[in-house]
This record gives C-alpha cells, structure tokens and sequence, in this order.
C-alpha cells in the first residue's frame, strides 16, 4: 500500500448502534464494522442509555476497521455523525451522574405544559427550530431538577452524544449547529444561546458546548483515544452533524430542492433549502444544513421502523425469529387482498398533519377476509403513505425522483411501494450508512483530503439503483388517498 494513502474514518452513532467506515482519499471503502448497544426501558415512557458505550461501541468498531489499515498513521481525520437530543448530565471531571436521557423519551410531560404556559407553544420552535419536545435536553433538564435535584446540583456540564464523544476523544466539547439546534436551547438563527431561556431552565452558558459549523476541527485526538483505537495523536476530530444531516450530506444533497426520505427506527423526510424554512404551522422542523449557507427541513414520523418491528416480533407467529425477507415474501403475496384495509403508524406521538398525542396506532378496515400477513402489509403500507404525506409538505410536487437510505431499502418491497405511492423513480445508494458517508466528507475536507464538499461528493458518491412505479401505481395511489380521506375522522376530531 503507498505511503502516500490518506484516510478518514466516518462514524454514526445513532439510536441503536454504531456504525464506523474507513475510506481512503479516493472514496473507496477499505473496511466497516458496526456494534449495538442498549436501550433500556425499565420504567415507562421512560428511554435511557448507557453513555459509556456510545464511545465504547465507537472505539471497538473503529479498531476492527483498523484491522484493514497497513498505515493506521495515515488516517488523517475522523468525525461522527450522531442521534440527536440524548442528553447526560456530567460532573467537573466528566463522568456521567445517570444514565443519558433519550430522545425518544416522554416522560416530560408535565414540564412541557410547565413551559407552555410560561413561554406559549411556538417559543423553543422559533429559537431552536424543533417543536417543542418531551425527549429533548430542555425539558429533560428541567425533569432532573425537579426530580432528582442531588444530582441536578452536581452536574458541570449538560452533553449530548456528540459532545460526550468529543471529550472522551479529544479532551474538548464543541457540538455543530444541527444538534445544538435540537439540544433546544440554542438560537440557531442568531446563533447564541437565549439568556432567558437558560434562566428558565436554571443553568449558565457554561454548562453547555461551543457551538461552531459542522466540520469545523475540534482538535486531535488524545494521547488515551489514540492508544485505545489505534491511531496517532495527529488524527483529527471535527464537529460533524445531526444524523439526517450527515445523511443528507452523503447522498449529495448539496443545493436547494434537493430531497431524501431516510428511514430507519424513524423515517424522516428532509428537503434542502436556500432561506430558512421556518414556519410552527407547517409542522416542518428546521435547522442549518451541514453544508455552510444552507438550511434543512424535515418532518419525522418516529414510530416507522419500529411499528413493523413491533408488529413481527409481537405479533406474528414465531415473530422474533422470523427474518424479514420471509415477512416481504408473504406480504408480496396480500397486495390487492388488504385493499379495504389500513393502518396508521401512530404507536409514538405525530406532529403531521396533526397532534396525534393519546390517540396511538390504528387499524381499520379489518375484516374476516384478513390475516396477519394482510395487517403486517398494511403496517408497511401506512408508513409509507404517512412519509408520502410528510414529503408533499416538506418538498411540494415539483419532484422528478427522490433518494431514499437506509434499513428500509434492504426490502424490495417496501421500496417499491414507495415508488408507487409517491409515482417517482426512487434511487437507492450502494452504501447503507450513509450517515458514515456524510461524517467521512466532513472529515475530508477538514483534513484537506477533499478540496470541497463538491470534490468530497464526487468522489465518495456511492453507485445509485432506480426502482420505478410498476403496475400497482394506481391501486397504490387510490389507497393513499383513501388513507388521507380517513385520517380526519379518526385524528383531527
């Protein structure tokens, strides 16, 4: 292998796992490893994690992917794409005082209407870009005060994954504005942090990160990291994003109009923009992008992957075990037969097109005629016809193909369903992890190994395969209406 080969090492550590890839200075993948973690749901409604092994599962992945490397000192630099909102309150030497709060977390409820009635609805979506949310670190501070106030009183700092993972590389805390926009309590228009909202909360700025751009350099990793993952101290860390962002970024959503669906535990719709996209009535969040000078906007229906998830390991026979190719095989077999049938992926609360808080899931049109595999189908089907609904909000109609990324384009049929849904070509990247891909671009051009984010995204572009509209375009799209039609009976009453 040439002395002369540079690489970078692009890490997610999402809500589930974390996924590292190494890349060398042309793109091409040399190796990647992935390792999950815990989510554990001891008490109700309550979602927490172990902070340590966000870096321990960072650390280990990294290290097999060095495995590949005959000149692990050329990794040049690194940088991480992350869940966002997961706060862990941490003490003056940065241990962590509990376990992290995630963000799929809803036990804030009471100081969400604390905060309502003090500031109104709209406010933490006006400064942070975000509605206003039980699982993110504003309100989840707010909890450990009221809740647990020893330990409210001994935290220094209030981190989030990125910045916990930049300390325990770097010895540093500096987070990008995507994820400081979902943290809540950064003004990610004017880029400061609101005094009144931090009085409110009752901390002090200097409990919370440096807020700079994504890609930024943080530092070089220390002496500890550099031993324990196999690198040298000259490796760089920058600031990288919000997952849907690094997403973004690596399936080359470089200019205005340009869209993706990304799909996973959640599926989340985002559409690049020239202006900011601000608007609390369109239920569309928003944030600066990771590219400088542009902005975001996304809607998200949480409960996606995970309501199918539910519904093969709960409900079908053998659900845990049965693997999800067998799942697409059967339900292959129900198109046309469930037509009457429709379910609507609410299992977590939905902003879009409404609040859909305390009213959960629903099937309807359930018949005799139906069986399981009829009712997993419409599972697939729903979620499919909630994010169509969410892209004509964040995207219009002007569309003439959308990427899609992610858990979801390993099923030909789901795929293909959203191609007949939406009536667009829909492209699937060669790469799954594209949140890896995005992180890699930053940390290229960080450590001057692209010249450019254009540079950066020629040359890692993955290969991309068209799925068409077939012969159930119309069928499929007769049915989303129908799925729109019912909605507001049930949801908007």
């Amino acid at each position: 292998m040439s002395e002369n080969k540079k690489y970078v090492l692009g890490i997610d550590v999402g809500t589930t796992c974390t996924k590292s890839i190494l890349f060398d200075n042309t793109g091409k993948i040399i190796s990647s490893s992935m390792m999950p973690y815990n989510t554990y749901n001891d008490i109700p409604l309550q979602m927490e994690q172990d902070a340590d092994d966000w870096y321990k599962t960072l650390k280990s992945t990294v290290c097999d992917c060095l495995k590949s490397c005959d000149n692990p000192e050329n990794v040049v630099a690194m940088c991480v794409s992350t869940q966002g909102g997961t706060v862990v309150p941490v003490d003056s030497s940065f241990n962590p005082l509990r376990r992290a709060i995630v963000w799929s977390d809803d036990r804030c409820e009471k100081e969400r209407d604390e905060f309502i009635a003090e500031f109104g609805e709209p406010y933490l979506y006006e400064v942070s870009g975000w509605f206003i949310c039980m699982g993110m670190p504003v309100l989840e501070a707010m909890w450990i005060k009221k809740n647990e106030p020893e330990i409210f009183s001994k935290t220094r700092y209030f981190l989030t994954v990125p910045t916990y993972v930049s300390y325990k590389l770097t010895g540093k805390i500096k987070v990008d504005v995507s994820n400081a926009g979902i943290d809540q309590f950064f003004d990610v228009r004017n880029l400061e942090y609101p005094q009144k909202l931090l009085d409110y909360v009752g901390i002090s700025r200097d409990m919370l990160p440096e807020v700079v751009n994504s890609g930024e350099i943080i530092g070089t990793l220390s002496h500890t990291a550099a031993k324990e993952l196999g690198l040298t101290t000259n490796t760089i860390l920058c600031t990288g994003a919000h997952d849907q962002y690094c997403v973004a970024l690596g399936a080359g959503l470089l200019n205005p109009g340009d869209s993706m669906i990304g799909t996973g535990t959640s599926w989340v719709v985002t559409g690049i923009r020239e202006k900011c996209p601000a608007n609390h009535a369109s239920h569309i969040s928003f944030s600066r992008h990771s590219v400088p000078g542009l902005w975001g906007g996304l809607i998200s229906l949480s409960s996606a992957g995970s309501s199918l998830k539910w519904f093969k390991n709960k409900c079908l026979p053998g659900g845990e075990e049965l693997d999800y190719k067998t799942l697409d095989d059967e339900c292959c077999k129900r198109i046309l037969h469930n037509q009457g049938l429709i379910f609507y992926p609410y299992m977590t609360a939905s902003n879009y097109p409404c609040a859909t808080k305390d009213k959960g899931g629903t099937f309807i049109g359930l018949s005799f005629t139906h069986d399981i595999y009829d009712m997993a189908l419409s599972v697939m089907e729903g979620i499919v016809f909630q994010t169509a609904w969410m892209l004509e909000a964040v995207c219009g109609n002007g569309l003439s193909s959308i990427k899609m990324t992610g858990g979801a384009t390993n099923s030909k049929l789901w795929v293909q369903i959203v191609a007949n849904v939406t009536g667009l070509p829909i492209q699937i990247p060669s790469v799954a992890d594209m949140g890896c891909v995005g992180a890699a671009m930053l940390a290229g051009i960080a450590g001057d190994v692209f010249e450019s984010y254009s540079d950066a995204a020629e040359k890692m572009a993955p290969e991309y395969k068209t799925v068409l509209p077939d012969d159930n375009k119309d069928y499929y799209q007769k049915k989303y209406k129908k799925f729109k039609e019912k909605h507001g009976g049930i949801y908007e009453s």
